[in-house]
């Protein structure tokens, strides 16, 4: 009994190779000559080779310039999908995910704040407070005028252990904002 699933098996595998090795056989034949000489690629060898001039250029509009702002305003985009789709893990309390989110977010757009406050946010849960110490304060700086990121960069001073400057801070954003009543709470409890 053995023998024959043995002897089966060898079958098979020996199947199997003849059909690898025939269907390579074809993949490796030549090209016809019209289709060898279009699958070639032309590198150009000169800047003004490889972008479009005169009449045609300026009928597709392409240049360098704007494909860069193009790939530029897709990664702010790109960014700022994963921040939402970090936000949607927070409110699921799935702290690490929603960190790897924020951090791709920031590697593709640093200047996003949204992306830099949240993950300030992640990291004051996940215990490292040094860091979103860094994090609060840069979105902060980058957005005076935002209360909230105020607010962040005091719990955030908080978490680190610095009672004094966070209470500072929330005493500063207070007076942006005297009806906040999280700020109120805050100041009544630390």
């Amino acid at each position: 009994m053995y023998v024959v699933a043995a002897t089966i098996g060898l079958l098979l595998i020996i199947a199997l190779a003849l059909l690898v090795t025939s269907g390579s056989s074809k993949a490796a034949a030549p090209l016809p000559d019209k289709m060898a000489a279009s699958s070639q690629k032309s590198t150009p060898e000169t800047p003004a080779e490889a972008a479009p001039a005169g009449p045609a250029a300026a009928a597709t509009g392409r240049s360098a310039a704007p494909a860069a702002e193009r790939s530029a305003a897709e990664a702010a985009e790109r960014a700022e999908r994963l921040v939402r789709r970090g936000r949607r893990l927070m409110s699921r309390r799935r702290w690490l995910r929603a960190r790897a989110l924020y951090e791709q977010a920031r590697a593709l757009d640093p200047g996003n704040t949204g992306a830099s406050a949240s993950l300030a946010r992640v990291l004051i849960r996940l215990g490292d407070a040094d860091e979103a110490v860094a994090l609060a304060r840069s979105a902060s700086e980058a957005e005076p005028e935002s209360v909230g990121y105020r607010i962040l960069l005091g719990d955030a001073l908080a978490a680190a252990g610095d009672r004094a400057g966070a209470r500072r801070t929330w005493r500063a954003a207070l007076e942006r904002s005297p009806r906040s009543r999280a700020l109120r709470r805050r100041l009544r409890r630390r």
